[in-house]
């Protein structure tokens, strides 16, 4: 999404790649008088889909973030602020539950002590209280049998919750 925003109008990604090339120059006295006498940062009109992802990680790696709150701070360093209001823009509870699927995600790939308590932590926000998907006093273990069941007064299972509400959050792109 990150690159396909950037893609389709880069002027603030433009800004940030400005702003960390100065701050990289100024660090140093020999690089910024070699640059002030011999060069020039240009960047094309339209940056290619190659470029942006290059720029955005040069690793190749997709562009992840650990909690929303990440996410919303290099939308508003990156994308236009039309774009970057599309993140800012979701409910306490949207943002929630795309943490809490973070740290679901995480916990099932690694089921690491680490990555459980930060599920268990996640599952308890209050924002989440309302879906049906918040953990209340116990903290559980089995993710699987969690997300199969429907919480007391609840429709549909955990699992079919997530999924309605963060369908919500991708029509809102």
């Amino acid at each position: 999404m990150f690159i396909a925003y950037i893609n389709r109008d880069a002027t603030r990604f433009k800004q940030h790649l400005q702003a960390s090339f100065d701050a990289h120059m100024n660090a140093s006295a020999t690089p910024k008088r070699v640059f002030d006498a011999f060069g020039a940062l240009t960047f094309p009109a339209h940056l290619k889909k190659a470029d942006v992802l290059a720029l955005a990680n040069s690793l190749g790696n997709n562009i992840t973030f650990p909690n929303f709150e990440q996410l919303e701070e290099r939308a508003n360093i990156w994308l236009v602020q039309a774009h970057a209001a599309k993140f800012s823009g979701l409910s306490a509870q949207q943002k929630a539950v795309v943490n809490a699927l973070v740290s679901l995600r995480n916990h099932v790939a690694h089921r690491s002590q680490r990555s459980l308590d930060a599920m268990n932590e996640a599952l308890a926000q209050g924002a989440l209280h309302p879906t049906g998907i918040r953990r209340l006093n116990n903290r559980f273990h089995n993710v699987g049998a969690w997300l199969k069941a429907t919480p007391v007064g609840g429709a549909d299972s955990r699992l079919a919750t997530i999924i309605r509400v963060l369908d919500e959050v991708g029509a809102t792109f």
